[in-house]
């Protein structure tokens, strides 16, 4: 009866041993679990302001025609629009606001039409518009894949009336889509 009674002490302290290392590990695996997602949302946070860091030499800034065919060349593989205006493309208008088509690269944006003319919207905020950056969305197509234009000789080729000169000078603004990610660049070339 002794050697029961032992054996029953025995099974008794064996499974208070595994309910406390079942708790344990369970404990563990939850703190590892809070700890990745927190790292995953500081992460997510990071790179993100890589991310605006990166775009952060055409927010509001004027380039060079040359500084201009840099950007082009260097977001021609990726979900990034490029929209450039030329003086030759706007025509006679003075005010560099009021004439808002410009010729879209890389990933389109909604409104883009047949000929990769694009027109840009300023996002209105409070009754009044936000003139230093413009609010379009990336174009799709039925299936939901983002559209191109991925010819960018029209930029590069003189006579043309999307020619961008190296010489000339561009006022460039972030594109922003509805949440407040930068979607693409625009530059519209300054009267010399």
């Amino acid at each position: 009866m002794s050697e029961d009674m032992s054996a029953m002490i025995r099974t008794g302290v064996t499974l208070v041993l595994v309910a406390a290392l079942i708790s344990a590990v369970l404990n563990i695996v939850s703190i590892a679990t809070t700890a990745i997602s927190t790292g995953m949302n500081t992460l997510q946070s990071g790179v993100g302001k890589l991310n605006t860091q990166e775009f952060e030499t055409y927010n509001q800034t004027t380039l060079t025609g040359t500084e201009v065919l840099s950007a082009l060349n260097l977001y021609s593989n990726r979900d990034v629009a490029i929209c450039i205006q030329t003086n030759t493309m706007r025509g006679s208008t003075t005010n560099y606001d009021s004439a808002l088509k410009y010729y879209n690269y890389g990933a389109c944006i909604n409104g883009v039409s047949s000929t990769f003319e694009a027109t840009l919207a300023f996002p209105s905020v409070s009754g009044t518009t936000d003139n230093s950056k413009f609010e379009n969305e990336l174009k799709t197509d039925t299936n939901g894949d983002l559209v191109y234009n991925k010819v960018y000789s029209p930029a590069k080729s003189k006579g043309n009336t999307n020619y961008v000169n190296p010489t000339g000078k561009f006022k460039s603004r972030l594109i922003y889509d509805g949440s407040g990610d930068i979607v693409g660049i625009s530059f519209q070339q300054l009267k010399n």
